[in-house]
């Protein structure tokens, strides 16, 4: 029988996964930017919180239930797979883009407090600012969502 543990490492084994609120239009939109702008390089794939895939990646990396914010899931020698939010989820995002969007990655050398407070600040309003969205991948991305 498969682990929870070998599935979360079978899902990143080709690199990180980002999860995003499915519902959150901000979310949605972020997700379609990031297919455009990023690098040709990325590997970089996608799934909701929510989802299946959400769910099982989040428990195999101790994420508690009720965080909702963007999450970065990679693999980690130690720990089987390993999860950044908040800020420093954003932050990797960043480092994935093309030219000068990659630049924002320098933000890290902000305090994590204060990228978190922002953040936390733009997350309470997120789902006020822009409109659920219905993300449809062309076709070259969508083995890219993984749920």
């Amino acid at each position: 029988m498969v682990t929870q543990m070998e599935q979360a490492r079978a899902l990143t084994a080709d690199g990180p996964v980002l999860l995003y609120d499915g519902s959150c239009g901000v979310c949605n939109v972020t997700v379609q930017w990031i297919l455009k702008h990023e690098r040709e390089d990325s590997r970089l794939r996608f799934a909701p919180l929510e989802s299946p895939v959400g769910l099982l990646l989040r428990q195999a990396a101790q994420v508690p239930p009720e965080v909702d914010s963007l999450l970065w899931i990679e693999q980690d020698r130690e720990r089987g797979v390993r999860a950044q939010m908040r800020s420093t989820a954003a932050l990797r995002v960043a480092g994935q883009a093309r030219g000068a969007y990659r630049l924002l990655a320098l933000l890290r050398f902000i305090p994590r407090f204060v990228r978190d407070a922002a953040y936390d600040a733009f997350a309470r309003v997120r789902h006020r600012v822009v409109a659920p969205v219905c993300l449809v991948p062309l076709p070259e991305q969508r083995a890219r969502f993984l749920a």
